[in-house]
């Protein structure tokens, strides 16, 4: 059985840290695509453990919170009854430090009130003292954010975006915790401009924005392949989707130089003093063990990942089976 050189591992490595998928991967390493996948996986899970040992006791005071979507296999409005719970839409919920751009934590699950209070009550555990938080008008951060911080030890406002023709937030149209289904966004609307609200605490109306957070998912769309829209990169399993998510943030927080702050966003935010190489970030990954847990509720903290509940898909209605008779159909 051949063993893969590391000279090797860090030319896949490489390429798939700069925005390229597995099949362009296989051709620039001229390596097969199954090696590629397997070791894809095992550093990227290696990263997830890697981040959750390193962001922690973090002192990040002004943070902005969004998701991003992408989708598991199969997109949500063509899931079958009997798919797996973890196929269909995978959001990113990311928790960015705004002066230095870092990424303190990441999760990835359905985009509800559950995957909202893991997410939230992580990064409670990870940053001291009182932070400002900013956020999109996502109804579920509210009552998170009351839960993991109280309403006294958090300043959070929230970016409420308006847009035209959009239904009254008190009406009686069929939204998911106030937002609409993504598979139910695909015209295009127009955008009227922003409302800043004040939910807990003293939030600066100045700050609470989610201007570069969103830039940051600009990023992670560009470089990682499996966010691109519309092809045939999307992730396959779940288990691969977030090794790929663990390995871009890896690399985004400690190898790649920031051009606005001429270092490393884990640099600015004091995690680490150097600019890692890709090598150093393979073999830091390959050694890394699992770190002690967090203290969650309800759910479990394992090598950067929640293990998350997922609900089981909607079973859908069938269509009624028309039979064809003499005098016509039935």
């Amino acid at each position: 059985m051949s063993v893969l050189p590391f000279e090797k591992k860090i030319e896949i490595v490489s390429a798939l840290v700069r925005g390229s998928g597995i099949r362009a991967t296989v051709a620039i390493t001229e390596t097969h695509k199954r090696t590629i996948s397997k070791l894809a996986l095992t550093v990227g899970e290696g990263c997830a453990r890697l981040l959750d040992g390193m962001m922690r006791n973090l002192d990040a005071s002004l943070l902005q919170f969004d998701e991003q979507w992408s989708f598991v296999n199969t997109k949500e409005g063509h899931l079958k009854p009997d798919s797996p719970a973890e196929y269909g839409d995978a959001w990113t919920f990311v928790a960015l430090d705004v002066p230095s751009r870092c990424v303190l934590f990441h999760l990835i699950g359905k985009r509800d009130a559950d995957t909202t209070r893991a997410f939230v009550n992580s990064v409670r555990a990870r940053v001291n003292g009182r932070p400002h938080i900013a956020a999109d008008a996502f109804k579920p951060y509210r009552e998170a954010i009351e839960i993991a911080f109280g309403d006294k030890g958090v300043d959070f406002g929230v970016l409420k975006k308006l847009y035209e023709g959009e239904e009254d937030e008190d009406s009686d149209a069929p939204l998911l915790d106030g937002v609409k289904p993504q598979s139910e966004k695909r015209h295009r609307v127009r955008y009227k401009g922003a409302e800043k609200v004040k939910v807990f605490g003293e939030p600066n109306m100045k700050d609470v924005s989610t201007s570069l957070i969103e830039r940051s998912n600009l990023t992670t769309r560009t470089w990682q392949r499996r966010f691109t829209r519309r092809a045939i990169t999307f992730s396959k399993s779940y288990r691969h989707h977030c090794a790929a998510v663990a390995l871009h943030y890896a690399w985004y927080n400690l190898g790649h130089i920031h051009s606005s702050l001429r270092q490393t966003p884990a640099m600015a935010l004091g995690v680490t003093d150097h600019v890692w190489s890709v090598a150093e970030l393979v073999e830091s990954a390959l050694a890394a063990s699992e770190p002690p847990p967090l203290d969650l509720d309800p759910v479990e903290s394992r090598g950067g990942q929640l293990k998350l509940r997922f609900p089981a898909p909607t079973p859908k209605r069938e269509p009624p089976r028309l039979t064809l008779l003499k005098g016509g159909l039935e």
